[in-house]
C-alpha cells in the first residue's frame, strides 16, 4: 500500500532517547536552565526529555534528535553518576536514601518535608 494513504500516529507525549532507545522522562525549562551549561542550553527548547539509562551518554534530548551529553552538564546527575545526589533539590545521595530505607523511621526525608 502507498504510504501517502497511511495516517501518521498521533504524538502521545512520549519520546525515546535517540542513542539508547530508553523512554525519556519529560522535563520543562527549569531543570534544563539549572543543569545545562549556557552554551549547550540553546540546543533544547523549553521542553525536553531526560534519558535515565545510566550507561547512556545522553542526558537530555528533544523530538528533533538534538542531544545534550553528560559532559555538557554543570554538575553530575543521578543516575548518570551514582555518586551524585538522587535529589538535586535536597541533596540526598544514594547512601542517604538507603540508610533511611533501612532505618526504623525515614528521619532525613521527614525532616526535609516538615
Amino acid at each position: 500500500m502507498n504510504k501517502a494513504f497511511i495516517r501518521e500516529p498521533e504524538f502521545d507525549g512520549r519520546a525515546y532517547c535517540p542513542r539508547c532507545g530508553t523512554l525519556g522522562a519529560p522535563v520543562e525549562h527549569e531543570p534544563l536552565d539549572v543543569h545545562i551549561w549556557p552554551e549547550s542550553r540553546t540546543k533544547m527548547g523549553d521542553f525536553a526529555w531526560f534519558c535515565g539509562y545510566f550507561q547512556c551518554e545522553v542526558a537530555y534530548f528533544n523530538r528533533f534528535d538534538a542531544v545534550v551529553l553528560v559532559g555538557e552538564l554543570v554538575a553530575p546527575v543521578y543516575p548518570k553518576d551514582l555518586d551524585a545526589p538522587i535529589c538535586a533539590c535536597f541533596g540526598l545521595g544514594y547512601d542517604d536514601v538507603e540508610a533511611d530505607a533501612r532505618a526504623d523511621s525515614p528521619r532525613r526525608i521527614r525532616e526535609l518535608l516538615a
